[in-house]
């Protein structure tokens, strides 16, 4: 069944949700750039071997952030009983098509307190969304540098 409707965390949301594999070839570039012009995204799963769960998990991103836009594979299709409304729907190949010039970046001074990202948790209670600031991603870079090494 699905959750119940949950109160909007924002209004007129900001909020870009992405629908792509990790191993896609666009799913980091479409982070850095989101990141770059300060657009808080939140990832949809499209691995959950338990697809009513990913559906479910769906529905609440859905309707908790109402994102503004998401981004999904080419040929994927996201209904707007899903999504809603107000939520644009452009796969992949569409955004790189578009060939827009990237918008000027947003200085970084006075974002430290901005939404990076929202993430989902499974927790042992229910699912709880945490929202990570540009400051909590910084710290977490210089505080624990080991794990941010490439291999």
């Amino acid at each position: 069944s699905a959750p119940p409707p949950a109160e909007p965390l924002r209004s007129q949301s900001r909020i870009l949700a992405v629908e792509l594999p990790r191993t896609h070839p666009d799913f980091a570039p479409l982070l850095l750039a989101a990141s770059r012009v300060s657009l808080p995204f939140v990832l949809l799963s499209t691995d959950l071997p338990d697809r009513a769960l990913q559906a479910q998990r769906r529905m609440l991103v859905f309707r908790s952030l109402q994102p503004c836009l998401c981004v999904v594979q080419d040929g994927a299709e996201l209904p707007t009983d899903v999504r809603g409304p107000d939520c644009a729907v452009m796969t992949a190949g569409e955004l790189a098509a578009s060939g827009q010039d990237a918008p000027e970046p947003r200085p970084p001074e006075g974002t430290s307190g901005e939404v990076f990202c929202y993430m989902f948790t499974g927790g042992t209670q229910r699912t709880k969304i945490v929202q990570a600031t540009h400051a909590m991603v910084i710290h977490e870079r210089f505080a624990y540098r080991e794990l941010w090494r490439p291999r």
